[in-house]
């Protein structure tokens, strides 16, 4: 798996604060990442970014609030956030002044040019709606079965790593396929309406 760009720039043309983060892409892998971080606040000025992939977490420890476009959600043990490229994000840890997440890391482009096209449409369809607010999961069925398969995801890399690949990305294929029947950014699970953002289209 790449590791994430460090050298962050900002992005041209954008309100001061946001920042873009980009991932190395990969001319053989479509998930390009499956790490664990561990993030300590207070976070600076710059804390709003967007990505040039598909990001996927899922809270392992701790609590605080996610904001994804222009809602803010409470997150702890379990939450699994979709946050499509394009889409500013943030995280603002609470109490424990650490949280631990999973990530996995997605070339959106590649990997929609190599699923079966029967699942192509509901996919694009579900990205598509998804980039103003992403996904908020915290209970109910779909988001058992999203843990589970992520949970499918890190084990298989854990075994078997680089070998793994071809079926992470089939888990992956299948991870949103089962997100796509979820209606996107449940305003009963916003806290907050804190910035005025817009999701941008990255240039890769």
């Amino acid at each position: 798996m790449n590791e994430l760009n460090k050298g962050l720039g900002k992005g041209r043309g954008l309100p001061a604060g946001f920042e873009r983060r980009d991932y190395v892409l990969s001319d053989k892998e479509t998930v390009l990442e499956l790490n664990e971080m561990v993030w300590y606040p207070p976070y600076g000025e710059d804390t709003n970014h967007y990505h040039n992939c598909i990001e996927i977490g899922v809270c392992v420890a701790g609590s605080g609030t996610i904001t994804m476009g222009q809602k803010a959600y409470p997150f702890g043990e379990g939450t699994v956030v979709i946050i499509p490229a394009g889409l500013h994000h943030s995280q603002q840890n609470q109490g424990d002044p650490l949280t631990r997440w999973r990530y996995a890391v997605i070339d959106e482009r590649r990997f929609m040019t190599e699923i079966p096209a029967r699942c192509r449409g509901d996919v694009m369809r579900f990205m598509q709606r998804g980039r103003t607010g992403g996904l908020y999961l915290h209970e109910g069925e779909v988001h058992r079965d999203i843990l589970e398969i992520l949970r499918s995801m890190f084990d298989a890399h854990t075994r078997h790593a680089k070998e793994a690949q071809g079926e992470i990305e089939a888990l992956m294929l299948l991870l949103l396929v089962r997100a796509a029947r979820e209606p996107i950014q449940a305003d009963m699970n916003a806290v907050a309406d804190p910035l005025n953002m817009k999701s941008i289209e990255p240039s890769l």
